[in-house]
């Protein structure tokens, strides 16, 4: 069960679009075999793109809320957590992805 607040349910599209949109691109840009040897790095760099994306968009409605009378400020958040603080989740979640991605195999 998805809890949102105001305009947080695009949290879920703007990560997942992102991760989905890079993972499309990466498999018809680089091939299957070259994909499969580089899922993961390709999965962390769109879950990256979802995570700057969410920010981005988050920060967007904060500063038009501000601009409302108290009374009419709207807060844009997926499971109480604000939009950006989840941008940020997605951008550190796919760096640490990426670099699994590119150096688990040193581990």
């Amino acid at each position: 069960m998805l809890i949102w607040r105001g305009w947080g349910i695009l949290t879920v599209v703007t990560l997942l679009g992102g991760a989905a949109l890079i993972q499309l691109a990466g498999k018809a840009l680089v091939g299957e075999a070259s994909y499969e040897a580089n899922r993961t790095a390709l999965a962390g760099v769109g879950w990256a793109a979802g995570g700057v994306a969410t920010y981005l968009v988050g920060r967007w409605f904060d500063r038009r809320s501000t601009e409302q009378p108290a009374a009419r400020r709207v807060r844009n958040d997926l499971f109480w957590i604000s939009m950006p603080t989840w941008g940020l989740v997605g951008m550190v979640g796919g760096t640490t992805m990426v670099l699994l991605g590119t150096f688990g195999s040193l581990f």
